[in-house]
């Protein structure tokens, strides 16, 4: 019994884990942004502004670099170290630690660092546009499979319905109450039904595949969605005036925003090239030392050698002298010892006037004009971009619950129609194709009513999204 329950009990545990999803439309969206290409890129450019204004704060501070070589020396060369030329092979080592720090370039820093800023501050604006774009599509997607299960629903109801006018009318026919061609008719009538099913049921498939690749996930992952419980279309129907959206949108967009950053980051690009016509300041420093295999100094005593000094005559007797000095050896100085010996300081202003430049710093200046006018009139692009779309989500919007309205209103009469005729073919009024008339024109009706249902929500969460409101259901 023991090796039964664990096997009962680790196939639970596997059902459990592949156990069906089901997420409801801010779980989609959550997922979307952790998972969206899109958004993750728009993440990374955010992230490169945030190192260019870090590279650009960093500017102000001092340079500092290292330098080692080594060189070899053949022929008559100059020595590094006592500067004498040399006509014999000898090696040399060099080490230095220089840089700089620059005190004025005509505010050059300070317009990069702000550009930086403003360019952050665009790049996050990018970001949550990608991100608004990311929910927006998965919300029109989640929409669309909401739609097709409930065409899913409604077609199997019509043919569960058809299916009982089958079985119902064959009893007629068995007892002669009506002709043959009645139940051929129904008969014909439930085929196209169930083909309607295998449609919908197909459409429902393809939707949720459509959202499924939105969110990044397998085809093959066992996911569904669920609908909020208060979904009418009723709420949905108020209409905002155009003003109010487009303000809204005007203030709240991150399109326009990031539009308008960019018009000041062009205005500085133009000061920018300004400055190079401008004096600069700098100051420099460095610290050296060097070594040199040629490089000799005194060693261990030797003893004293006399040093002649040239003959004397004393008394008529011709008599050299010389002077006792004491005796060294010659050794090569160590290495840690030249470098200690040798260390030298530098310091240094240079200032730097701009007199002619090849006509350079003139094209710069005429570049950021043009590109300062450019971002301008990019950012009425945007601006009439946003009004337009504006215009069409309240257009769409307005047409949308039109065609709701009239197509509930019409769904109550085609609903009382077509229970009207299924009383009267009950008693034999009407044959079966009159029946089948009445009930598809219920059926289609229907099928409106359900388009323009969603429809009205979408474009309804659309001006939402104008507005700046988060999207949810």
């Amino acid at each position: 019994m023991k090796p039964t329950y664990l096997t009962l009990l680790f196939c639970l545990c596997l059902a459990s884990t592949h156990a069906q999803e089901i997420w409801t439309l801010e779980q989609c969206v959550d997922h979307a942004m952790e998972a969206s290409r899109d958004v993750e890129l728009a993440r990374m450019n955010s992230a490169g502004a945030d190192i260019d204004l870090q590279q650009a704060r960093q500017a102000r501070l001092p340079s500092l670099s290292g330098n080692v070589g080594v060189n070899g020396n053949f022929g008559r060369s100059i020595d590094p170290v006592t500067n004498s030329f040399e006509s014999q092979n000898f090696y040399s080592n060099g080490i230095s630690l220089g840089g700089g720090v620059l005190l004025y370039n005509g505010g050059r820093i300070n317009h990069q660092i702000k550009q930086a800023q403003i360019n952050q501050a665009a790049a996050l604006e990018d970001q949550q546009a990608s991100r608004n774009a990311v929910s927006l599509n998965v919300v029109n997607a989640f929409l669309q499979v909401l739609l097709s299960k409930e065409n899913v629903v409604n077609a199997r109801e019509q043919a569960n319905v058809l299916a009982e006018q089958v079985a119902n009318t064959s009893k007629l026919v068995d007892a002669g109450a009506v002709a043959k061609v009645n139940l051929l008719t129904i008969e014909a009538q439930y085929a196209r039904e169930q083909q309607n099913l295998v449609t919908a049921e197909n459409l429902q498939t393809l939707n949720l595949l459509a959202l499924k690749q939105l969110l990044w996930l397998e085809p093959d992952y066992d996911l569904d969605i669920v609908a909020p419980s208060d979904l009418e279309a009723e709420q949905y129907m108020m209409p905002r005036a155009f003003d109010q959206v487009y303000v809204a949108a005007l203030e709240r967009l991150p399109e326009m925003k990031a539009s308008e950053l960019r018009v000041d980051a062009a205005q500085l690009n133009k000061d920018l090239a300004q400055s190079g016509r401008l004096p600069s300041l700098s100051l420099g420093y460095g610290a050296g030392t060097n070594w040199s295999s040629l490089a000799r100094q005194r060693g261990a005593s030797l003893g004293t050698i006399v040093v002649p000094q040239g003959n004397f005559v004393i008394g008529g007797t011709t008599v050299p002298v010389g002077i006792e000095v004491e005796n060294f050896d010659i050794v090569n100085t160590p290495y840690f010892d030249q470098l200690n010996n040798n260390i030298n300081y530098s310091l240094s202003i240079n200032a730097a006037i701009p007199i002619y430049s090849n006509g350079i710093n003139t094209a710069n200046i005429q570049r950021a004009e043009l590109g300062a006018r450019q971002s301008e009139i990019q950012l009425d692009q945007t601006r009439q971009t946003v009004r337009t779309n504006v215009q069409n989500a309240i257009a769409n919007h307005r047409a949308a619950a039109q065609r709701y309205d009239a197509a509930r209103r019409s769904l109550s009469s085609q609903q009382l129609a077509a229970e009207n005729a299924q009383r009267q073919y009950d008693v034999g009024v009407i044959n079966s194709y009159d029946l089948l008339n009445a009930q598809n024109a219920f059926r289609q009706v229907q099928s409106e009513v359900l388009q323009a249902k969603y429809d009205l929500i979408f474009t309804y969460k659309l001006i939402d999204f104008y507005m700046g409101i988060p999207i949810t259901l």
